[in-house]
């Protein structure tokens, strides 16, 4: 047994599985030991067993039949390719970066990293991509300065509100009109966001509503300066119509008449003639100058004051009386019989607060991303993870200082000048530098990316030194005379 460990058979047999063998290695243990006599046919076949097994390894041969050399050229080709795409498709619609320290290159790299930490909530790149380009292409403060360094963050946010079913149209809606028309800034608009997540979490509407509703309701709040006073009136005012099962515009509409002292008392003048033959009243003047909450409990309160007077009518004299009544109003039969059953008291806790005059909270932002976690289904987020090797080659790439574009053009230098030479010590330099870079990064990227990429790009300088020394000396022992 000691004599065969010494044996030129044994020893071909571990350099064919070695790490990092090549082809050639088990080529040549294979002919050893159909050569070497001394062996037993069983020895024989449990040895071509393992070199079989290791033929099979990415080491040798991919499934293609390519060597890990073209993997290795084929996927960094493909990083740069995608990459080149990537910066592509964002400078079409972020032309202004161009000439900005966010510059459209930095751009695409920044939109990888992005893509790197949003694909356990099931997107890709695809998906940041597309949505930054919609945001640079929609956003009002497209125009002003300090976009280009904020618009990372905007697509962070754009793409939560996304997963818990707000389309990008809703959210660009509210963002160009609070911080487009109304002046606020990138954080103020994104707190009115979570502001509407947190109320549609506590009234039981979708997220989705909260800001539908918030849009369409909102202009008719815009006179009230403070955005905080503003958007309670609007959330107040949306939630008492979804539950009187009335249109939000009929009751704003209806404020809206008493606004001025005119319209006011032109409108009481008819309201009085009705409410009179009921026994009842209404102030008008009073009513104008109640804010809005209030005087929608006050009409409130005066239809309620001349019901019981109404329902001891006939069926002709209702009809009649409840017309005149929506005409003093402005507004229709339907919105005046919901202010007859109209209980401020049989609300829920988050309207009563709003109601006595409280502020409404916001969601947090740990709430929001485990809201939207929760909305990230199981094949979303393996449909991105099976994406998540290109936006984290780049981003690791970049953080390390290596150019993707140069390790694709000094791989395929190295294969040619190696192939030129055409030596078998040449084909076990390429497998080391494949095994230690193409393979890694194309096999293990998911498995561990951080420490595996760290290793390969700041270890890449060396061996591409020590190799291409390498092939320097054996061109010159080819050029000696023979």
């Amino acid at each position: 047994m000691a004599e065969f460990t010494e044996s030129a058979t044994f020893k071909a047999f571990l350099r064919a599985t070695a790490p990092g063998a090549s082809t050639a290695d088990i080529a040549a243990a294979n002919r050893a030991l159909d050569s070497d006599a001394s062996l037993s046919p069983a020895k024989k076949a449990q040895m071509k067993s393992s070199l079989r097994a290791r033929s099979a390894t990415p080491a040798a041969a991919d499934a293609s039949g390519k060597s890990t050399t073209q993997e290795l050229i084929d996927t960094t080709k493909s990083y740069r390719t995608q990459l080149d795409q990537l910066t592509a498709t964002l400078f079409k619609s972020t032309a202004a970066l161009r000439d900005s320290d966010y510059g459209a290159n930095n751009l695409s790299k920044r939109v990888a990293k992005l893509a790197t930490d949003m694909y356990s909530f099931g997107f890709d790149i695809d998906d940041v991509t597309q949505k930054t380009k919609y945001l640079s292409e929609n956003l009002s403060t497209r125009l002003t300065p300090g976009f280009d360094k904020s618009l990372m963050a905007m697509t962070r946010q754009s793409l939560m509100w996304d997963k818990l079913g707000i389309g990008i149209e809703k959210q660009v809606s509210m963002q160009n009109l609070l911080q487009g028309s109304l002046g606020k800034t990138r954080d103020e608009s994104t707190k009115t966001g979570r502001t509407l997540l947190k109320f549609a979490a506590d009234t039981g509407m979708s997220f989705s509503q909260a800001f539908d509703t918030f849009n369409k309701t909102v202009p008719k709040f815009l006179g009230i300066l403070g955005s905080g006073e503003m958007t309670r009136q609007t959330m107040l005012f949306s939630t008492r119509a979804r539950r009187m099962g009335v249109d939000v515009g009929q009751l704003t509409g209806m404020m809206d008449q008493f606004d001025t002292m005119d319209s006011a008392q032109h409108m009481g003048a008819k309201l009085n003639a009705t409410m009179s033959a009921l026994g009842g009243g209404f102030d008008a003047v009073k009513a104008s100058m109640m804010d809005w909450p209030e005087r929608m409990e006050y009409m409130a309160k005066t239809v309620q004051d001349v019901m019981p007077r109404l329902k001891g009518m006939s069926a002709q004299q209702q009809r009649l009386m409840m017309k005149q009544l929506s005409l003093g109003f402005g507004t229709s039969v339907r919105t005046v019989r919901a202010m007859a059953s109209y209980k401020p008291g049989m609300a829920l806790p988050a309207e009563l607060k709003m109601a006595a005059g409280a502020q409404p909270a916001a969601m947090g932002a740990r709430s929001e991303t485990e809201a939207a976690r929760l909305a990230t289904t199981t094949r979303q987020f393996y449909a991105a993870l099976s994406k998540v090797d290109f936006p984290a080659v780049v981003t690791v790439a970049d953080k390390l200082g290596v150019n993707l574009a140069r390790l694709s053009i000094e791989a395929r230098k190295l294969e040619q000048n190696l192939l030129t030479v055409g030596l078998n010590v040449a084909a076990k330099i390429v497998g080391m530098l494949a095994e230690r870079i193409g393979a890694a990064v194309t096999a293990q990227v998911k498995a561990s990316i951080g420490p595996q990429l760290t290793n390969i790009f700041t270890g890449f300088d060396t061996f591409q030194g020590m190799m291409m020394k390498r092939v320097g000396q054996m061109q010159a022992e080819l050029e000696k005379p023979l």
